[in-house]
């Protein structure tokens, strides 16, 4: 029987990566048009995220790619 994949890593990995996408340079534009309830969510979410600085962002890519890898093999018929 194969081995899953850790979830929750990837999970932790990607949603870190998406907050610091958007919690940078487009912030202000993702907050702006939503309604109340969607800025909640999206500054919870700030809270819980690690914000990676320049350094974190780009170690972070190989790691993702080798969770994508091991995903796909799992995956694989």
């Amino acid at each position: 029987m194969a081995e899953v994949p850790d979830l929750s890593g990837i999970w932790r990995l990607w949603f870190d990566l998406i907050m610091t996408e958007i919690s940078v340079p487009r912030i202000e534009q993702t907050r702006e048009p939503g309604s109340r309830d969607f800025r909640q969510v999206i500054d919870g979410s700030l809270e819980m995220a690690t914000i990676l600085d320049g350094r974190g962002d780009v170690e972070a890519i190989p790691h993702r790619s080798h969770a994508l890898r091991n995903w796909l093999e799992f995956l694989e018929p």
